[in-house]
């Protein structure tokens, strides 16, 4: 497309641009609604229709958005085409602006995107207005004679919700479960201990000084016994001397 050439008369460039206005909200909410209206107040019908633009036109329009759902909501639109590409697509601008926030592309931008342009959070209970203006250059050239651009415009909300929200607490541990977590000692291996039998009593140390335990009969005792012995032999001894 060249620009810069002398344009045709304004009469001959008729390009059609047709819109409407459709309320779709993408989420369900336990209650209430999503409301799109026209700014009277009534249904949003259909805008910019059958609409001749010559280079340099611009045409607006403001629908109210609506919401009572109990709960803020997050507000964008997207725009579905109902016409093949043209230049007209490509020369056309269209801009919306509404809840601080404002988006301005081609029409061909914002048709071929199929992602929402999310304006900002509409408090519950509360309305706000949604300017759509769509204006054509005057530089534009011959490639918008006689070309038509339709399409809607889609007004979609979803639940807000605020970032860095936690997440639901689970349910806490039982008293078990805190104390076992609180010990950082492992458990006893139950392969390997047991508890004591109440039956059994303990021993009592047999030699409380540290001394070796003995093992067999007393050394002294011994020791008379052999005493006894030789005596009782050496007198048997004797008595047998005199008998002879």
């Amino acid at each position: 497309m060249s620009r810069g050439r002398p344009l045709i008369p304004p009469a001959l460039v008729a390009p059609i641009l047709a819109l409407c206005f459709v309320a779709a909200p993408t989420s369900v909410f336990a209650q209430g609604r999503i409301t799109v209206e026209d700014s009277a107040g009534g249904p949003p019908g259909d805008h910019f229709t059958n609409l001749t633009m010559v280079p340099g036109d611009t045409n607006s329009s403001t629908i109210v958005v609506s919401q009572n759902t109990g709960s803020a909501a997050k507000v964008g639109v997207r725009f579905e085409p109902e016409s093949e590409p043209n230049a007209l697509h490509e020369e056309a601008e269209l801009s919306v602006e509404g809840l601080g926030e404002t988006a301005t592309a081609s029409l061909g931008e914002m048709l071929d995107s199929d992602s929402p342009i999310w304006l900002g959070v509409l408090p519950s209970d509360e309305e706000a207005d949604l300017h759509f203006v769509v204006h054509l250059p005057d530089e534009a050239g011959n490639d918008t004679k006689q070309k038509q651009a339709g399409f809607k415009v889609i007004v979609t909300a979803q639940a807000d919700v605020p970032d860095g929200t936690p997440p639901p607490e689970s349910p806490g541990p039982s008293p078990t479960e805190t104390d076992d977590s609180r010990d950082p000692s492992p458990s006893p291996d139950p392969s390997t201990s047991s508890d004591p039998d109440p039956s059994e009593e303990p021993r009592p140390d047999p030699d409380p000084d540290g001394d070796l335990p003995r093992t067999g009969p007393d050394i002294f005792l011994l020791i008379l016994v052999a005493a006894t012995l030789t005596a009782l032999g050496a007198l048997a001894v004797r008595a047998a001397r005199r008998r002879s």
